[in-house]
């Protein structure tokens, strides 16, 4: 009877065993690709600081006209694409700020898309109405996706 309790025990063992190795393979795998990941973007911002200013304007403006391109909400994207490359021939740190490897237009309007839900629920919340499907969003609130 002694003798088939220790097997199970024994097998538990090994499959711990097997299933510490499995996650510490897959945990430095991991962590590989995050340190590439890494040093691709520090590698793209390096770029992006040697540029000079004129070059990171260009690039910032073509990028977000390229990006916009791709958008589906067409009646937003061009005033906020003009409004943002307005912004960048402006502003060359802005510029630079559009072109980091990790910000894009999608998720610009997405930020956009949040805030506008967020004003509208304390709106409503505010004046304790009931939603009804629509709202005004002020114009300035659409501008802060740099």
């Amino acid at each position: 009877m002694s003798s088939d309790s220790a097997a199970p025990v024994q097998d538990d063992t090994e499959r711990r065993k097997a299933h510490g190795a499995a996650e510490a393979k897959r945990k430095a795998e991991w962590e590989a690709r995050q340190l590439e990941k890494k040093q691709v973007e520090e590698a793209a911002i390096q770029k992006l600081n040697d540029m000079s200013d004129e070059d990171a304007i260009a690039v910032a403006v073509k990028r977000i006209r390229t990006e916009t391109e791709r958008l589906t909400r067409r009646s937003m994207k061009g005033c906020v694409s003009e409004h943002i490359q307005e912004l960048c021939r402006k502003d060359t740190e802005f510029a630079r700020k559009t072109m980091h490897p990790r910000k894009s237009m999608v998720k610009c309007f997405k930020y956009i898309t949040r805030m506008a839900r967020d004003y509208v629920k304390q709106e409503m919340e505010d004046m304790d109405i009931q939603p009804d499907g629509g709202c005004d969003v002020p114009d300035g609130l659409c501008c802060l996706c740099g």
